[in-house]
Parts: C-alpha cells; structure tokens; sequence
C-alpha cells in the first residue's frame, strides 16, 4: 500500500508530465503542420494543381495532422504510470537515494514484509523507516523530467510560426489564394496573375485527345481576357500530326 505523501509525490510527477507531454506534442504538430502548408502552398504554386492535385493535396495535410494527433499527443498521453513506476523513476533523480521511494512504500506496509513480524523486526524497520522519510525532501517531480526536447521543439514552433506569418504576410494576396486553394480544392480559386484567359468557345472542357480539326480547315476558338494587363495579341500553339 502506498502511503499518502508518496501518492501526492506520484500525482504531481503525472501533472508536471502532462503538462511537459502537451507542450511537446503540441509543438511538434504545430511544425510539422506548418512546414506541411507550406510545402504544399508552394508547389501548387510552382506545378497549378487542378482540382484532383489540390484534393490530393488537402488529403495529404488531413493525414498530416491525423497522425501527428495520434503519434504527438493521443498516444504519449494514453500511458498511464503505476505508483510503483512512478517511484522507481524519481528514485534514479535522487543522489545517493538508493531506491529510497520504493523501500517507503514497502516499509508502509509491515504485514507484507516476513522480516517484521517480531517485535525486533518492526523495531529495525521503524528506524529504517525514520532514516528514509528526510530524502522526501529531495524529491522534486517536476525537475525530474528532462525538458530539454521540450525546450527546444517550442523553440523551433516559434521560429516557424514567425516565419510563416512573416512570410505570409510579404508574400500576400498571393499566400492568401495558396492558403484557400489548399483548405477549398472543390472551388474555382485562381492564383492572382496579370492576364487571365478564358476559354469560352470551343467548350472549356477539352476532349482527352484535345481537339481535332482537318488539314487545312480553319479552326475558331474565343477568348476571354481579362486582369490589369490585356494583350494585344494572343500566341496559339498547337500540335499537328503528319
């Protein structure tokens, strides 16, 4: 049976540990995320997904963010410490301690040790009992948790978050239409570009062969432009097949 000042010494390594495994995994989602959107915003910049390469796209973040959830946050805090993995921990922070958590939890209980069962017996584990209960003192649960990863993966979220806004903010309208072709793929979102052309006639739905026309007949096709700069002229290239 583990005495009460043990158990209180347990529930606050679990809050000190939560506290650190949310702020870790946290961290970690938000870069991985980040990093993520932005990889995906630039190469639909560089490549202009259609529809199909924009939903591929959203899918993949979605997955991003699913199993980062998962691996990140859900999982680390699903496990559960006994007591008894609890003290064996603290045990190994405390110089010179020699395991002195788990001899407390044992000498609390004396029926369960055979040695105590005289009178000298309970005599020599009261002492050793009174020898241990000062070590209490040195033990600190929340310092008992390494948060150098901690530390360094907030750093590393802060860094990204900061860059991103900036460069999210130098890069606009441009990032803004990124952002909403990556979130909204079904809908008809166009990068911001000086010209832009619309195909009126023939249909804009182009046949999986593209259109044919006979040699030597003329072939007719209108034009939308529009934006802050419109052309003159308009170079049509083609393909012909001997």
């Amino acid at each position: 049976m583990i005495p009460p000042e043990l158990k209180a010494i347990c529930s606050r390594f679990r809050r000190s540990l939560k506290t650190a495994l949310v702020q870790l995994g946290t961290s970690r989602l938000l870069t991985f995320v980040l990093v993520t959107m932005a990889a995906l915003i630039l190469l639909d910049w560089w490549l202009r997904f259609g529809v199909a390469g924009r939903i591929t796209a959203f899918v993949g973040l979605l997955l991003v963010v699913g199993t980062s959830i998962y691996f990140e946050l859900v999982r680390p805090l699903i496990v559960r410490w006994s007591d008894t993995q609890v003290l064996e921990y603290l045990d190994g922070t405390i110089p010179e301690g020699h395991d002195a958590l788990i001899n407390l939890a044992e000498l609390a209980d004396l029926s369960q040790i055979p040695q105590a069962a005289t009178e000298l017996g309970r005599s020599f584990a009261q002492v050793a009992r009174e020898e241990l209960e000062p070590l209490l003192k040195q033990v600190r649960p929340a310092r008992a948790i390494r948060r150098q990863s901690v530390a360094r993966w907030t750093g590393i979220a802060l860094a990204v978050v900061l860059v991103s806004s900036i460069g999210f903010g130098l890069a606009l309208p441009h990032s803004l239409t990124g952002l909403q072709r990556l979130l909204l793929p079904v809908y008809d979102i166009n990068w911001p570009q000086q010209t832009e052309l619309a195909l009126l006639e023939p249909s804009p739905d182009m046949p999986k062969d593209g259109w044919v026309c006979p040699r030597g007949e003329s072939f007719s096709f209108k034009v939308q432009a529009g934006g802050k700069v419109i052309p003159r002229e308009i170079t049509l290239s083609y393909r012909g097949e001997r």
